[in-house]
């Protein structure tokens, strides 16, 4: 039920079933759940969408009490055609004994699929585990290695065309034109189609207005695109650059802010300290940068619809389909392939919704590979927000640390999207790292400021953390040298 995209769950997830299950874990093989079916049957799978770091912590119980129920109905199976206490079955590397009765658990496993057992078995505890904590090799290496592997870059159709795409370069601007004229007699070339924006849908799946070219390959699609001649209205945003922004933060923390915490009395320590060190850090807007570029392939057939592609949330991503074309979710069936990268950035399907609205306008049953390149990829990047912090520390004279103030100016993903979640103009969330830092001084005020641009921002790896945590660091060592 989790997507693998470079973790180790693929192996992990089999780990916890197979843990329980008691077989020869060199039979064993994983294959992804079947999101279609996790929807018909009320979540079946329970967790799908991978991230938050989660994906053991949250499945492990789970997975332990399949593989133990499972266990146990194989063994009652035996009991009742050998005649002998479920009690008295042994289950080891996929075999089940009772004293000189022996049988796979493949000879079992359809009358076991039908017992009910009294009640479930409980799970083993971590002092009890013989497979879990084992040095194992994963079972994605070989795949990888000999590359066999199959990415949603990889996927291949009968009948399958291309799709390259170009979206307005700046954030909330419009597509005027585009001349398919100039390109439409090239080799392969299928069609042009301008695309919609839905920068006004909720968060997780906004696209920009933009155009694409089909062909019947994505190299003729993207020669085909880049030839043509575009032109955007780039709205009212241009201006808007590192500069501008940068300087709004920098006058942010000039002043009070909304208070995120505020431990003892760090101003009125301020004035006793004999000693301060100042220091202001930034980082900017960054792009995931998955090794695989996003992708998707997607198939409209009558009322069924299919989805190919690296997805961090298949049931979401199943969803972002059945809203946009208005078919039934059960009507609609993804197939989630290994992800090259995804840190958040394959959990918000934009480039699903774009793939489908695409196999629509390009109709014909033909399964449509959308590709976004390394370029666009990065252009429409959905990634980590821009940060400012600055940070004064007061010192006493044997150079310890009595007072600690910092100012933080954020792009806030909450203001932008969910505006009632953000009380008094305080996101806590992107304070992450500098407001809960794990130093034991006693005397703290951190201020929190809210400052964004047009730039839609999301899950990039422990939001919040994996940059201000750089700006925190960096204080506490100027604080160590001083």
């Amino acid at each position: 039920g989790q997507s693998e995209m470079g973790q180790g769950v693929f192996t992990a997830m089999p780990m916890l079933v197979a843990e329980e299950l008691h077989v020869d874990w060199k039979m064993v093989k994983a294959e992804y759940t079947d999101s279609n079916r996790h929807v018909r049957n009320n979540n079946l799978y329970q967790r799908m969408s991978t991230g938050g770091s989660g994906a053991v912590r949250n499945s492990r119980v789970y997975l332990q009490q399949a593989g133990a129920s499972a266990r146990e109905r194989l063994k009652q199976a035996a009991a009742e055609a050998w005649g002998v206490q479920r009690a008295d079955v042994t289950a080891k590397d996929s075999v089940l004994t009772a004293g000189t009765k022996k049988g796979t658990y493949a000879e079992f496993a359809t009358k076991a699929a039908a017992i009910q057992l009294p009640q479930e078995p409980a799970i083993k505890q971590p002092g009890q585990f013989t497979l879990i904590g084992q040095p194992l090799a994963r079972l994605d290496t070989p795949l990888k290695v000999n590359g066999s592997a199959v990415f949603g870059m990889d996927v291949k159709l009968p009948n399958m065309v291309y799709a390259a795409v170009k979206q307005v370069p700046v954030i909330g601007g419009k597509l005027k034109s585009f001349n398919f004229d100039a390109i439409k007699g090239r080799p392969g070339v299928i069609g042009a189609y301008a695309l919609k924006s839905n920068m006004e849908h909720p968060y997780a799946t906004r696209v920009q207005e933009g155009v694409t070219v089909v062909a019947d390959t994505f190299y003729r699609a993207l020669t085909a695109l880049n030839l043509m001649p575009v032109e955007w209205d780039l709205g009212p945003d241009v201006a808007i650059n590192t500069a501008s922004h940068t300087a709004a933060m920098r006058e942010a923390v000039k002043g009070p802010g909304a208070v995120a915490r505020n431990d003892g009395d760090a101003l009125g320590n301020m004035k006793k300290a004999v000693k301060f060190v100042e220091g202001t850090y930034r980082t900017g807007y960054d792009a995931h940068v998955c090794m695989e570029p996003l992708n998707c392939t997607v198939q409209i057939n009558g009322d069924r619809v299919d989805a190919w592609g690296g997805f961090q949330n298949p049931p979401g991503a199943l969803a972002v389909v059945a809203e946009h074309l208005g078919v039934q979710p059960t009507s609609v069936y993804t197939h989630t392939t290994f992800l090259g990268g995804g840190f958040g950035q394959r959990s918000r399907n934009h480039e699903v919704r774009q793939a489908a609205e695409i196999a629509k306008l390009v109709g014909g049953n033909r399964p449509v590979k959308m590709i976004w390149t390394r370029e666009e990829d990065i252009r429409q990047l959905r990634g980590r927000p821009s940060g400012l912090t600055w940070f004064k520390a007061g010192l006493d004279a044997k150079g310890n640390v009595i007072a600690y103030h910092a100012r933080t100016a954020q792009h806030s993903g909450a203001a932008q999207t969910n505006p009632q979640s953000v009380a008094n103009g305080l996101d806590n969330g992107s304070s992450n790292g500098i407001r809960d830092i794990r130093y034991n001084f006693k005397d703290i005020l951190v201020e929190s400021y809210i400052r964004n641009t047009n730039i839609p921002t999301q899950a990039y790896r422990a939001p919040g953390y994996e940059h201000n945590a750089f700006h925190s660091e960096q204080f506490i060592d100027e604080i160590a040298h001083a």
